[in-house]
């Protein structure tokens, strides 16, 4: 599918203001299922790690490495044979979010890792508690890394709104937490915990379909959105975004931790957990069938200058 459009000079502020162009907008092509997956496991990993501090909890600190550790490996599989040549996007910091990006999760890694041997080597123990305080930090850096990233380049119009980033660590959010609400019927975590976990959980699953619905509704449009539009409400992405986003990430999961929560004296501590299991599952398809769909609608907006009026004179 492919989307042409022509400038055309308009008003603003009572004059006629020139007007950038595109000839004709085209999808991205090159980020797929591990570029998207590196995405997915960086948000949820990092997220389930600072809930894992947050309650004292090592193997949900564990697991949120875990995670990380997977966007790593489909990361470095992504890069193939160019993957000696990574080291090389850190040394620009200051001006890529790419740069910015290998650095907060390579310190992650590095001081999360080294928090959990540090825990398990008596002789190394006094250095858990400021190895986990240093991956703490950077782990709020890593849930935002990948919509930053995204955001910073200019041609794709989909993503150059600050939803795109929030709306992406929303969706980690409520990811991690329902993960974290499941591993908790498994912990037996105690009621202190649970009930703030509980509305937590609700609350970062309408936030993230409701930022997804404001990027789709607020963005100003264009050629470019208006192509990516079509391609995620009518077009091959559809059924990803709304059945698998909308449906399996959000009102399934919802539909579950509420009965879970209001109803688990009715149901059974057992019958919870296979219902917070079966959500945590559709949660995390969801939320990776979310970041897939505004990936791959991402289009690009070559933009040219329009025609000189003196051409021809």
């Amino acid at each position: 599918m492919s989307f042409s459009s022509v400038a055309v000079p308009h008003q603003s502020m009572g004059a006629m203001v020139p007007e950038f162009a595109t000839s004709r907008t085209r999808f991205v092509e090159h980020m797929g299922f591990l570029e998207v997956l590196s995405f997915f496991g960086e948000g949820v990993g990092a997220g389930l790690y600072i809930l894992g501090v947050l309650t004292n909890q090592p193997l949900a600190m564990l697991l949120g490495v875990v995670f990380v550790a997977i966007a790593v490996v489909a990361l470095v599989a992504h890069l193939g044979s160019r993957a000696h040549l990574a080291w090389r996007a850190i040394t620009k910091f200051r001006t890529s979010w790419v740069s910015r990006g290998s650095l907060f999760i390579s310190l992650f890694m590095a001081f999360s890792v080294s928090a959990l041997l540090a825990s398990q080597i008596a002789m190394f123990a006094w250095l858990e508690k400021p190895l986990t305080i240093l991956a703490f930090i950077f782990a709020p850096l890593v849930i935002i890394y990948a919509g930053m990233m995204l955001r910073s380049m200019k041609a794709v119009t989909l993503w150059r709104s600050y939803y795109l980033p929030v709306g992406f660590s929303a969706h980690s959010a409520a990811s991690a937490l329902i993960v974290f609400w499941c591993y908790g019927q498994f912990a037996g975590l105690n009621q202190d915990i649970m009930s703030w976990l509980q509305p937590a959980t609700v609350f970062c699953l309408l936030l993230s379909a409701a930022i997804a619905v404001l990027h789709l509704v607020r963005i100003p449009r264009s050629a470019g959105i208006e192509a990516s539009l079509e391609r995620l409400l009518r077009g091959k992405l559809r059924t990803r975004l709304i059945w698998g986003a909308g449906g399996l990430g959000i009102l399934v999961p919802l539909a579950l931790a509420f009965l879970g929560w209001l109803a688990v004296a009715q149901l059974g501590q057992s019958l919870v957990t296979i219902l917070l299991a079966v959500a945590a599952l559709c949660r995390l398809f969801g939320d990776y069938a979310y970041r897939s769909a505004f990936v791959m609608a991402g289009a690009y907006e070559p933009i040219i200058p329009p025609p000189s009026r003196n051409l021809g004179k």
